[in-house]
């Protein structure tokens, strides 16, 4: 299928980026007057991280408390989506006390990684749990072990298939991603993706085929899993324009499925954050069955930590720098994030694009709790709601972005 076959669902009020934008020797639309202070009413903070749950409660109530979401007030906390780590399920709401009670209620739900031999890279995908320990106080939702190859995905098709037939029956949400190694672009990486493209075009024929049986076609657009893709679909961290174009393309072609969301989860952009990457919970190798060790806490901290620190920097300068041409500063960060963004509008539109947050424990206790310190999910909200912004997007839209959507995906 060619990127051409892929509509846009562009707003019709938004100018195009130049892909060259993206190297940063292109100029930007002129954001329009007023554009900065357009803020969402809401936001569901849709956080993971080695922070652990603990923390997110005390990030919740601080949020709460202060009556503001990011540098300035006027945006509230509408729930709460945590991604879970090793080792913790449901009962882990139970650690969240914002969720608890009539009063000033805040609305969780729990993301369950699902990995056992699937975080090596030629293994089968896991089973979902029995479908009996589906708690009744929310819906269902699981992290997936990333897409590792092409030759993985293919070897095990059948078992992707019976798994995403499965979840479809249940009507879950599942989080599913590529390997980082996609990011660096090439043959390997355009393999991959046409590798995913054929398991969703299968996947979603046999669906198709039991929905005409069981008289839900009209509605088959609402009814079944849905899927949503992490990290922005795992676009490429560095200036080649060709690999742009062949991410562009594939998560046009992916969002020609009814069902399928995008991620804006926090990127590490090469030139700007030393290009290391954020590893998804499930994606960590897990010594024992009930716990997350030290070790795979500190892997995960680690490699976040340059994003950390350009992110705290661009909302303590409240991103108000848009026009540098240099590599390596808080505002290039928000153009070639813009950019991204720009494609992913494009894409999918304003109704299936989740933005979503890490917390990682060397920061939080830093930050959390003290009312003066802004925390790393506050600092990438600021640097996605000023590029939308910029872009031209209405507070609706952002209100669909950082909280609506989130609420239809994971199903409030």
């Amino acid at each position: 299928m060619s990127n051409n076959d892929a509509r846009s669902k562009r707003p019709a009020n938004l100018a195009p980026l130049n892909l060259a934008a993206y190297q940063g020797d292109a100029s930007q639309p002129t954001p329009r007057s007023g554009a900065a202070q357009t803020r969402p009413a809401q936001v569901t903070l849709v956080v993971g991280g080695s922070a652990g749950v603990v923390a997110v409660d005390a990030l919740a109530k601080k949020l709460k408390e202060s009556g503001k979401f990011g540098t300035t007030s006027g945006t509230k906390l509408r729930g709460i989506v945590y991604e879970a780590s090793h080792g913790e399920g449901p009962g882990t709401t139970h650690n969240v006390t914002v969720s608890l009670g009539a009063e000033n209620y805040t609305p969780i739900t729990i993301v369950t990684p699902l990995s056992s031999a699937a975080t090596a890279a030629n293994a089968a995908p896991p089973a979902l749990p029995d479908a009996a320990a589906k708690p009744r106080h929310m819906a269902t939702s699981y992290a997936l072990p990333a897409f590792a190859s092409a030759a993985a995905l293919k070897a095990h098709a059948e078992a992707w298939l019976a798994l995403l037939d499965e979840a479809s029956k249940r009507e879950s949400t599942l989080d599913l991603a590529l390997a980082a190694s996609a990011a660096k672009g090439g043959k390997e990486a355009e393999e991959l993706r046409e590798a995913v493209e054929e398991l969703l075009g299968k996947a979603w024929d046999r669906e198709h085929e039991r929905a005409k049986q069981e008289g839900w076609e009209d509605n088959i657009n609402n009814k079944g899993v849905r899927l949503v893709f992490d990290a922005f679909g795992g676009p490429p961290l560095n200036n080649d324009s060709s690999s742009m174009a062949d991410w562009n393309g594939f998560i046009r072609r992916l969002a020609l499925h009814p069902r399928v969301y995008l991620k804006l989860s926090p990127l590490s952009l090469a030139g700007l954050t030393g290009g290391g990457a954020y590893q998804r919970a499930v994606d960590v190798s897990v010594p024992g069955p009930s716990v997350v060790s030290s070790a795979a806490h500190t892997l995960v901290e680690g490699a976040s930590a340059a994003v950390n620190a350009v992110t705290s920097a661009v909302a303590a300068s409240t991103l108000s720098s848009t026009t540098s041409n240099s590599t390596d500063t808080p505002a290039s960060l928000e153009e070639r994030t813009r950019v991204l963004l720009d494609a992913a509008v494009e894409a999918f539109g304003e109704e299936r694009i989740v933005w979503a947050a890490h917390l990682t424990a060397a920061t939080a206790d830093k930050q959390t709790v003290q009312a003066d310190k802004i925390s790393e999910p506050e600092a990438w909200y600021e640097i996605v709601r000023l590029a939308l912004a910029n872009m031209g997007l209405a507070q609706e839209s952002l209100d669909n972005i950082f909280a609506n959507n989130a609420s239809k995906l994971y199903q409030f």
